[in-house]
Order: C-alpha cells, then structure tokens, then sequence
C-alpha cells in the first residue's frame, strides 16, 4: 500500500447477491385527504448467492405463513447465513495483523492530523478487503427497504456486536455497513 504498511495490494473477490420477491398486500390505507394507500408490498422470500473462497454456494428462505413473525425469520436467518459465509472468508494474517496496527497508531493522532486523515484513508481500504459485500440483484433499494424493519431485530436476534470484520450491504447509492460479529463466548 502506498505509506509502507504492506509489500502487496489486497484484493477482496468475496461477496454475496441477493433478492427478494413480495406480494402485494391489499389495505386500503387513507394517509391523508388527497393520498390513499391501497396495497402494501410483504416479504415472501429471500433468495442469495455467496462466491467465498472461489467456491459457490446458494440459499434461500420462504416464508412459512403470511405473517410479521414469519418475515422477521427469515430475514433473521439471511442475516445468519450471511454471517457464516463472512467466516468462512480466509483473511491474509498480515492484512488483519496492519488492521490492528493501523488502529493503534490512529488511536495516537489527534482528531484534525492530517496523518490519522492518511491513516484513516488506509485503514478504510484494508477494512474493504476483509469484509464482505452484500449487493442486492435489481433494485437493492427496494430490497433494502422491504428487509430493513426486520435488520435491527435480526442482528439482535443474532447476539451481534461490532467487534469484528464487516457485512456491507451495498443500497443503490448508499452503504449500510453493518459492521457486525455474532458474539460467540470469548471468541473475538
């Protein structure tokens, strides 16, 4: 990298597709005098594809009754499965050795030095090459907002901290990092 701290470019080819199908729910809402809703999109499945490794591998989770409960579930076991193939990521010792590295000398600039500004900027690229992107097929944004009600739920349901490498779901033109680690004992 270009201040010194590693002899080599990391590269991240991990990451995982997914996609989404909803019905259309009949509700006939009246939001205000002039706008009524008449249908609401629900959750039906999630369908995803990992490449981790150089190795495939395709799951995907249908809901088991037309109900929240039922919706919450399985995207809390997307959010699960996701997690797992982040594990099973081989990540370079020296990339997450630098990581840690990186994080302590930060940690002794102040706020506005321009060298924790470079030190940030490298940092941000080495975390990249040992989280996992998640990018929605079609409309991500869409996707995105069917599933996220259910996120918050879901990384609880999964005893998550952010003591670990990332889960990035990429939504259109903005990131959702979710910067998440199921907590597992004292496993860090």
């Amino acid at each position: 990298m270009d201040m010194g701290w590693l002899d080599f470019v990391p590269q991240n080819e991990n990451f995982i597709i997914y996609d989404i199908e909803c019905t259309l729910t009949p509700i006939n809402e009246q939001l205000s005098a002039n706008q009524q809703l008449s249908q609401r999109h629900e959750l039906l499945s999630i369908a995803a594809h990992s490449y981790i490794n150089n190795e495939d591998r395709t799951q995907y989770w249908v809901i088991r009754e037309s109900t929240q409960e039922a919706r919450k579930e399985i995207v809390t076991d997307f959010i699960k499965w996701c997690y797992d193939e982040l594990q099973r990521m081989h990540i370079d010792e020296q990339i997450s050795i630098t990581c840690e590295q990186l994080r302590i000398e930060m940690g002794t600039k102040k706020w506005n030095d321009p060298e924790r500004y470079k030190l940030s900027s490298q940092f941000y690229e080495l975390q990249n090459t040992i989280s996992l992107n998640i990018l929605g097929y079609n409309s991500s944004a869409y996707d995105m907002t069917i599933i996220l009600p259910f996120m918050v739920e879901a990384i609880t349901a999964n005893n998550v901290s952010s003591q670990s490498r990332n889960l990035i779901i990429f939504n259109k033109n903005q990131i959702l990092d979710l910067s998440i680690k199921i907590n597992q004992g004292a496993e860090t």
